[in-house]
């Protein structure tokens, strides 16, 4: 399926006006959710939050507003749901250097980074510029 310009899943409006981007979707029970990026038109990028109950939509925004914004830019890695509480894999960029972090969620709106999790190494080794794009599976209790 390709891009239908003429109906868009979700509207610009508010946080997201200039661009929308890096969607991340989870079933969670009947409800699609979805986190993606956003960016206004201040440049500032943060993270958005829509619903639907089936993934061809429609999808309704939660907000105008960023759900997540800690000041830098941050872009979604994954999210997942673990004893109904939602975490989320975020990287962030720096200049040329990025890390990951976690964030926490008790609802999937309102969130809190746990910290920085993975960072980039000393200048010159393998990892000395990004330590990014994570990839995560639940082991279980």
């Amino acid at each position: 399926m390709g891009k239908i310009e003429e109906n868009p899943i979700l509207q610009k409006s508010g946080d997201d006006s200039e661009d929308q981007y890096q969607p991340v979707v989870l079933r969670d029970g009947s409800v699609w959710k979805m986190w993606y990026m956003g960016k206004n038109r201040l440049g500032q990028i943060g993270v958005m939050y829509a619903t639907a109950p089936r993934p061809e939509g429609p999808w309704t925004k939660y907000s105008d507003a960023f759900v997540f914004f800690p000041g830098y830019n941050i872009f979604v890695s994954e999210i997942w749901k673990e004893k109904n509480v939602y975490a989320m894999a975020l990287y962030n960029t720096e200049g040329s250097l990025a890390s990951t972090f976690i964030a926490r969620s008790a609802d999937g709106i309102g969130w809190e980074a746990d910290g920085q999790t993975l960072s980039f190494g000393d200048l010159g080794a393998w990892d000395g510029n990004t330590a990014t794009d994570t990839d995560s599976f639940f082991l279980g209790d």
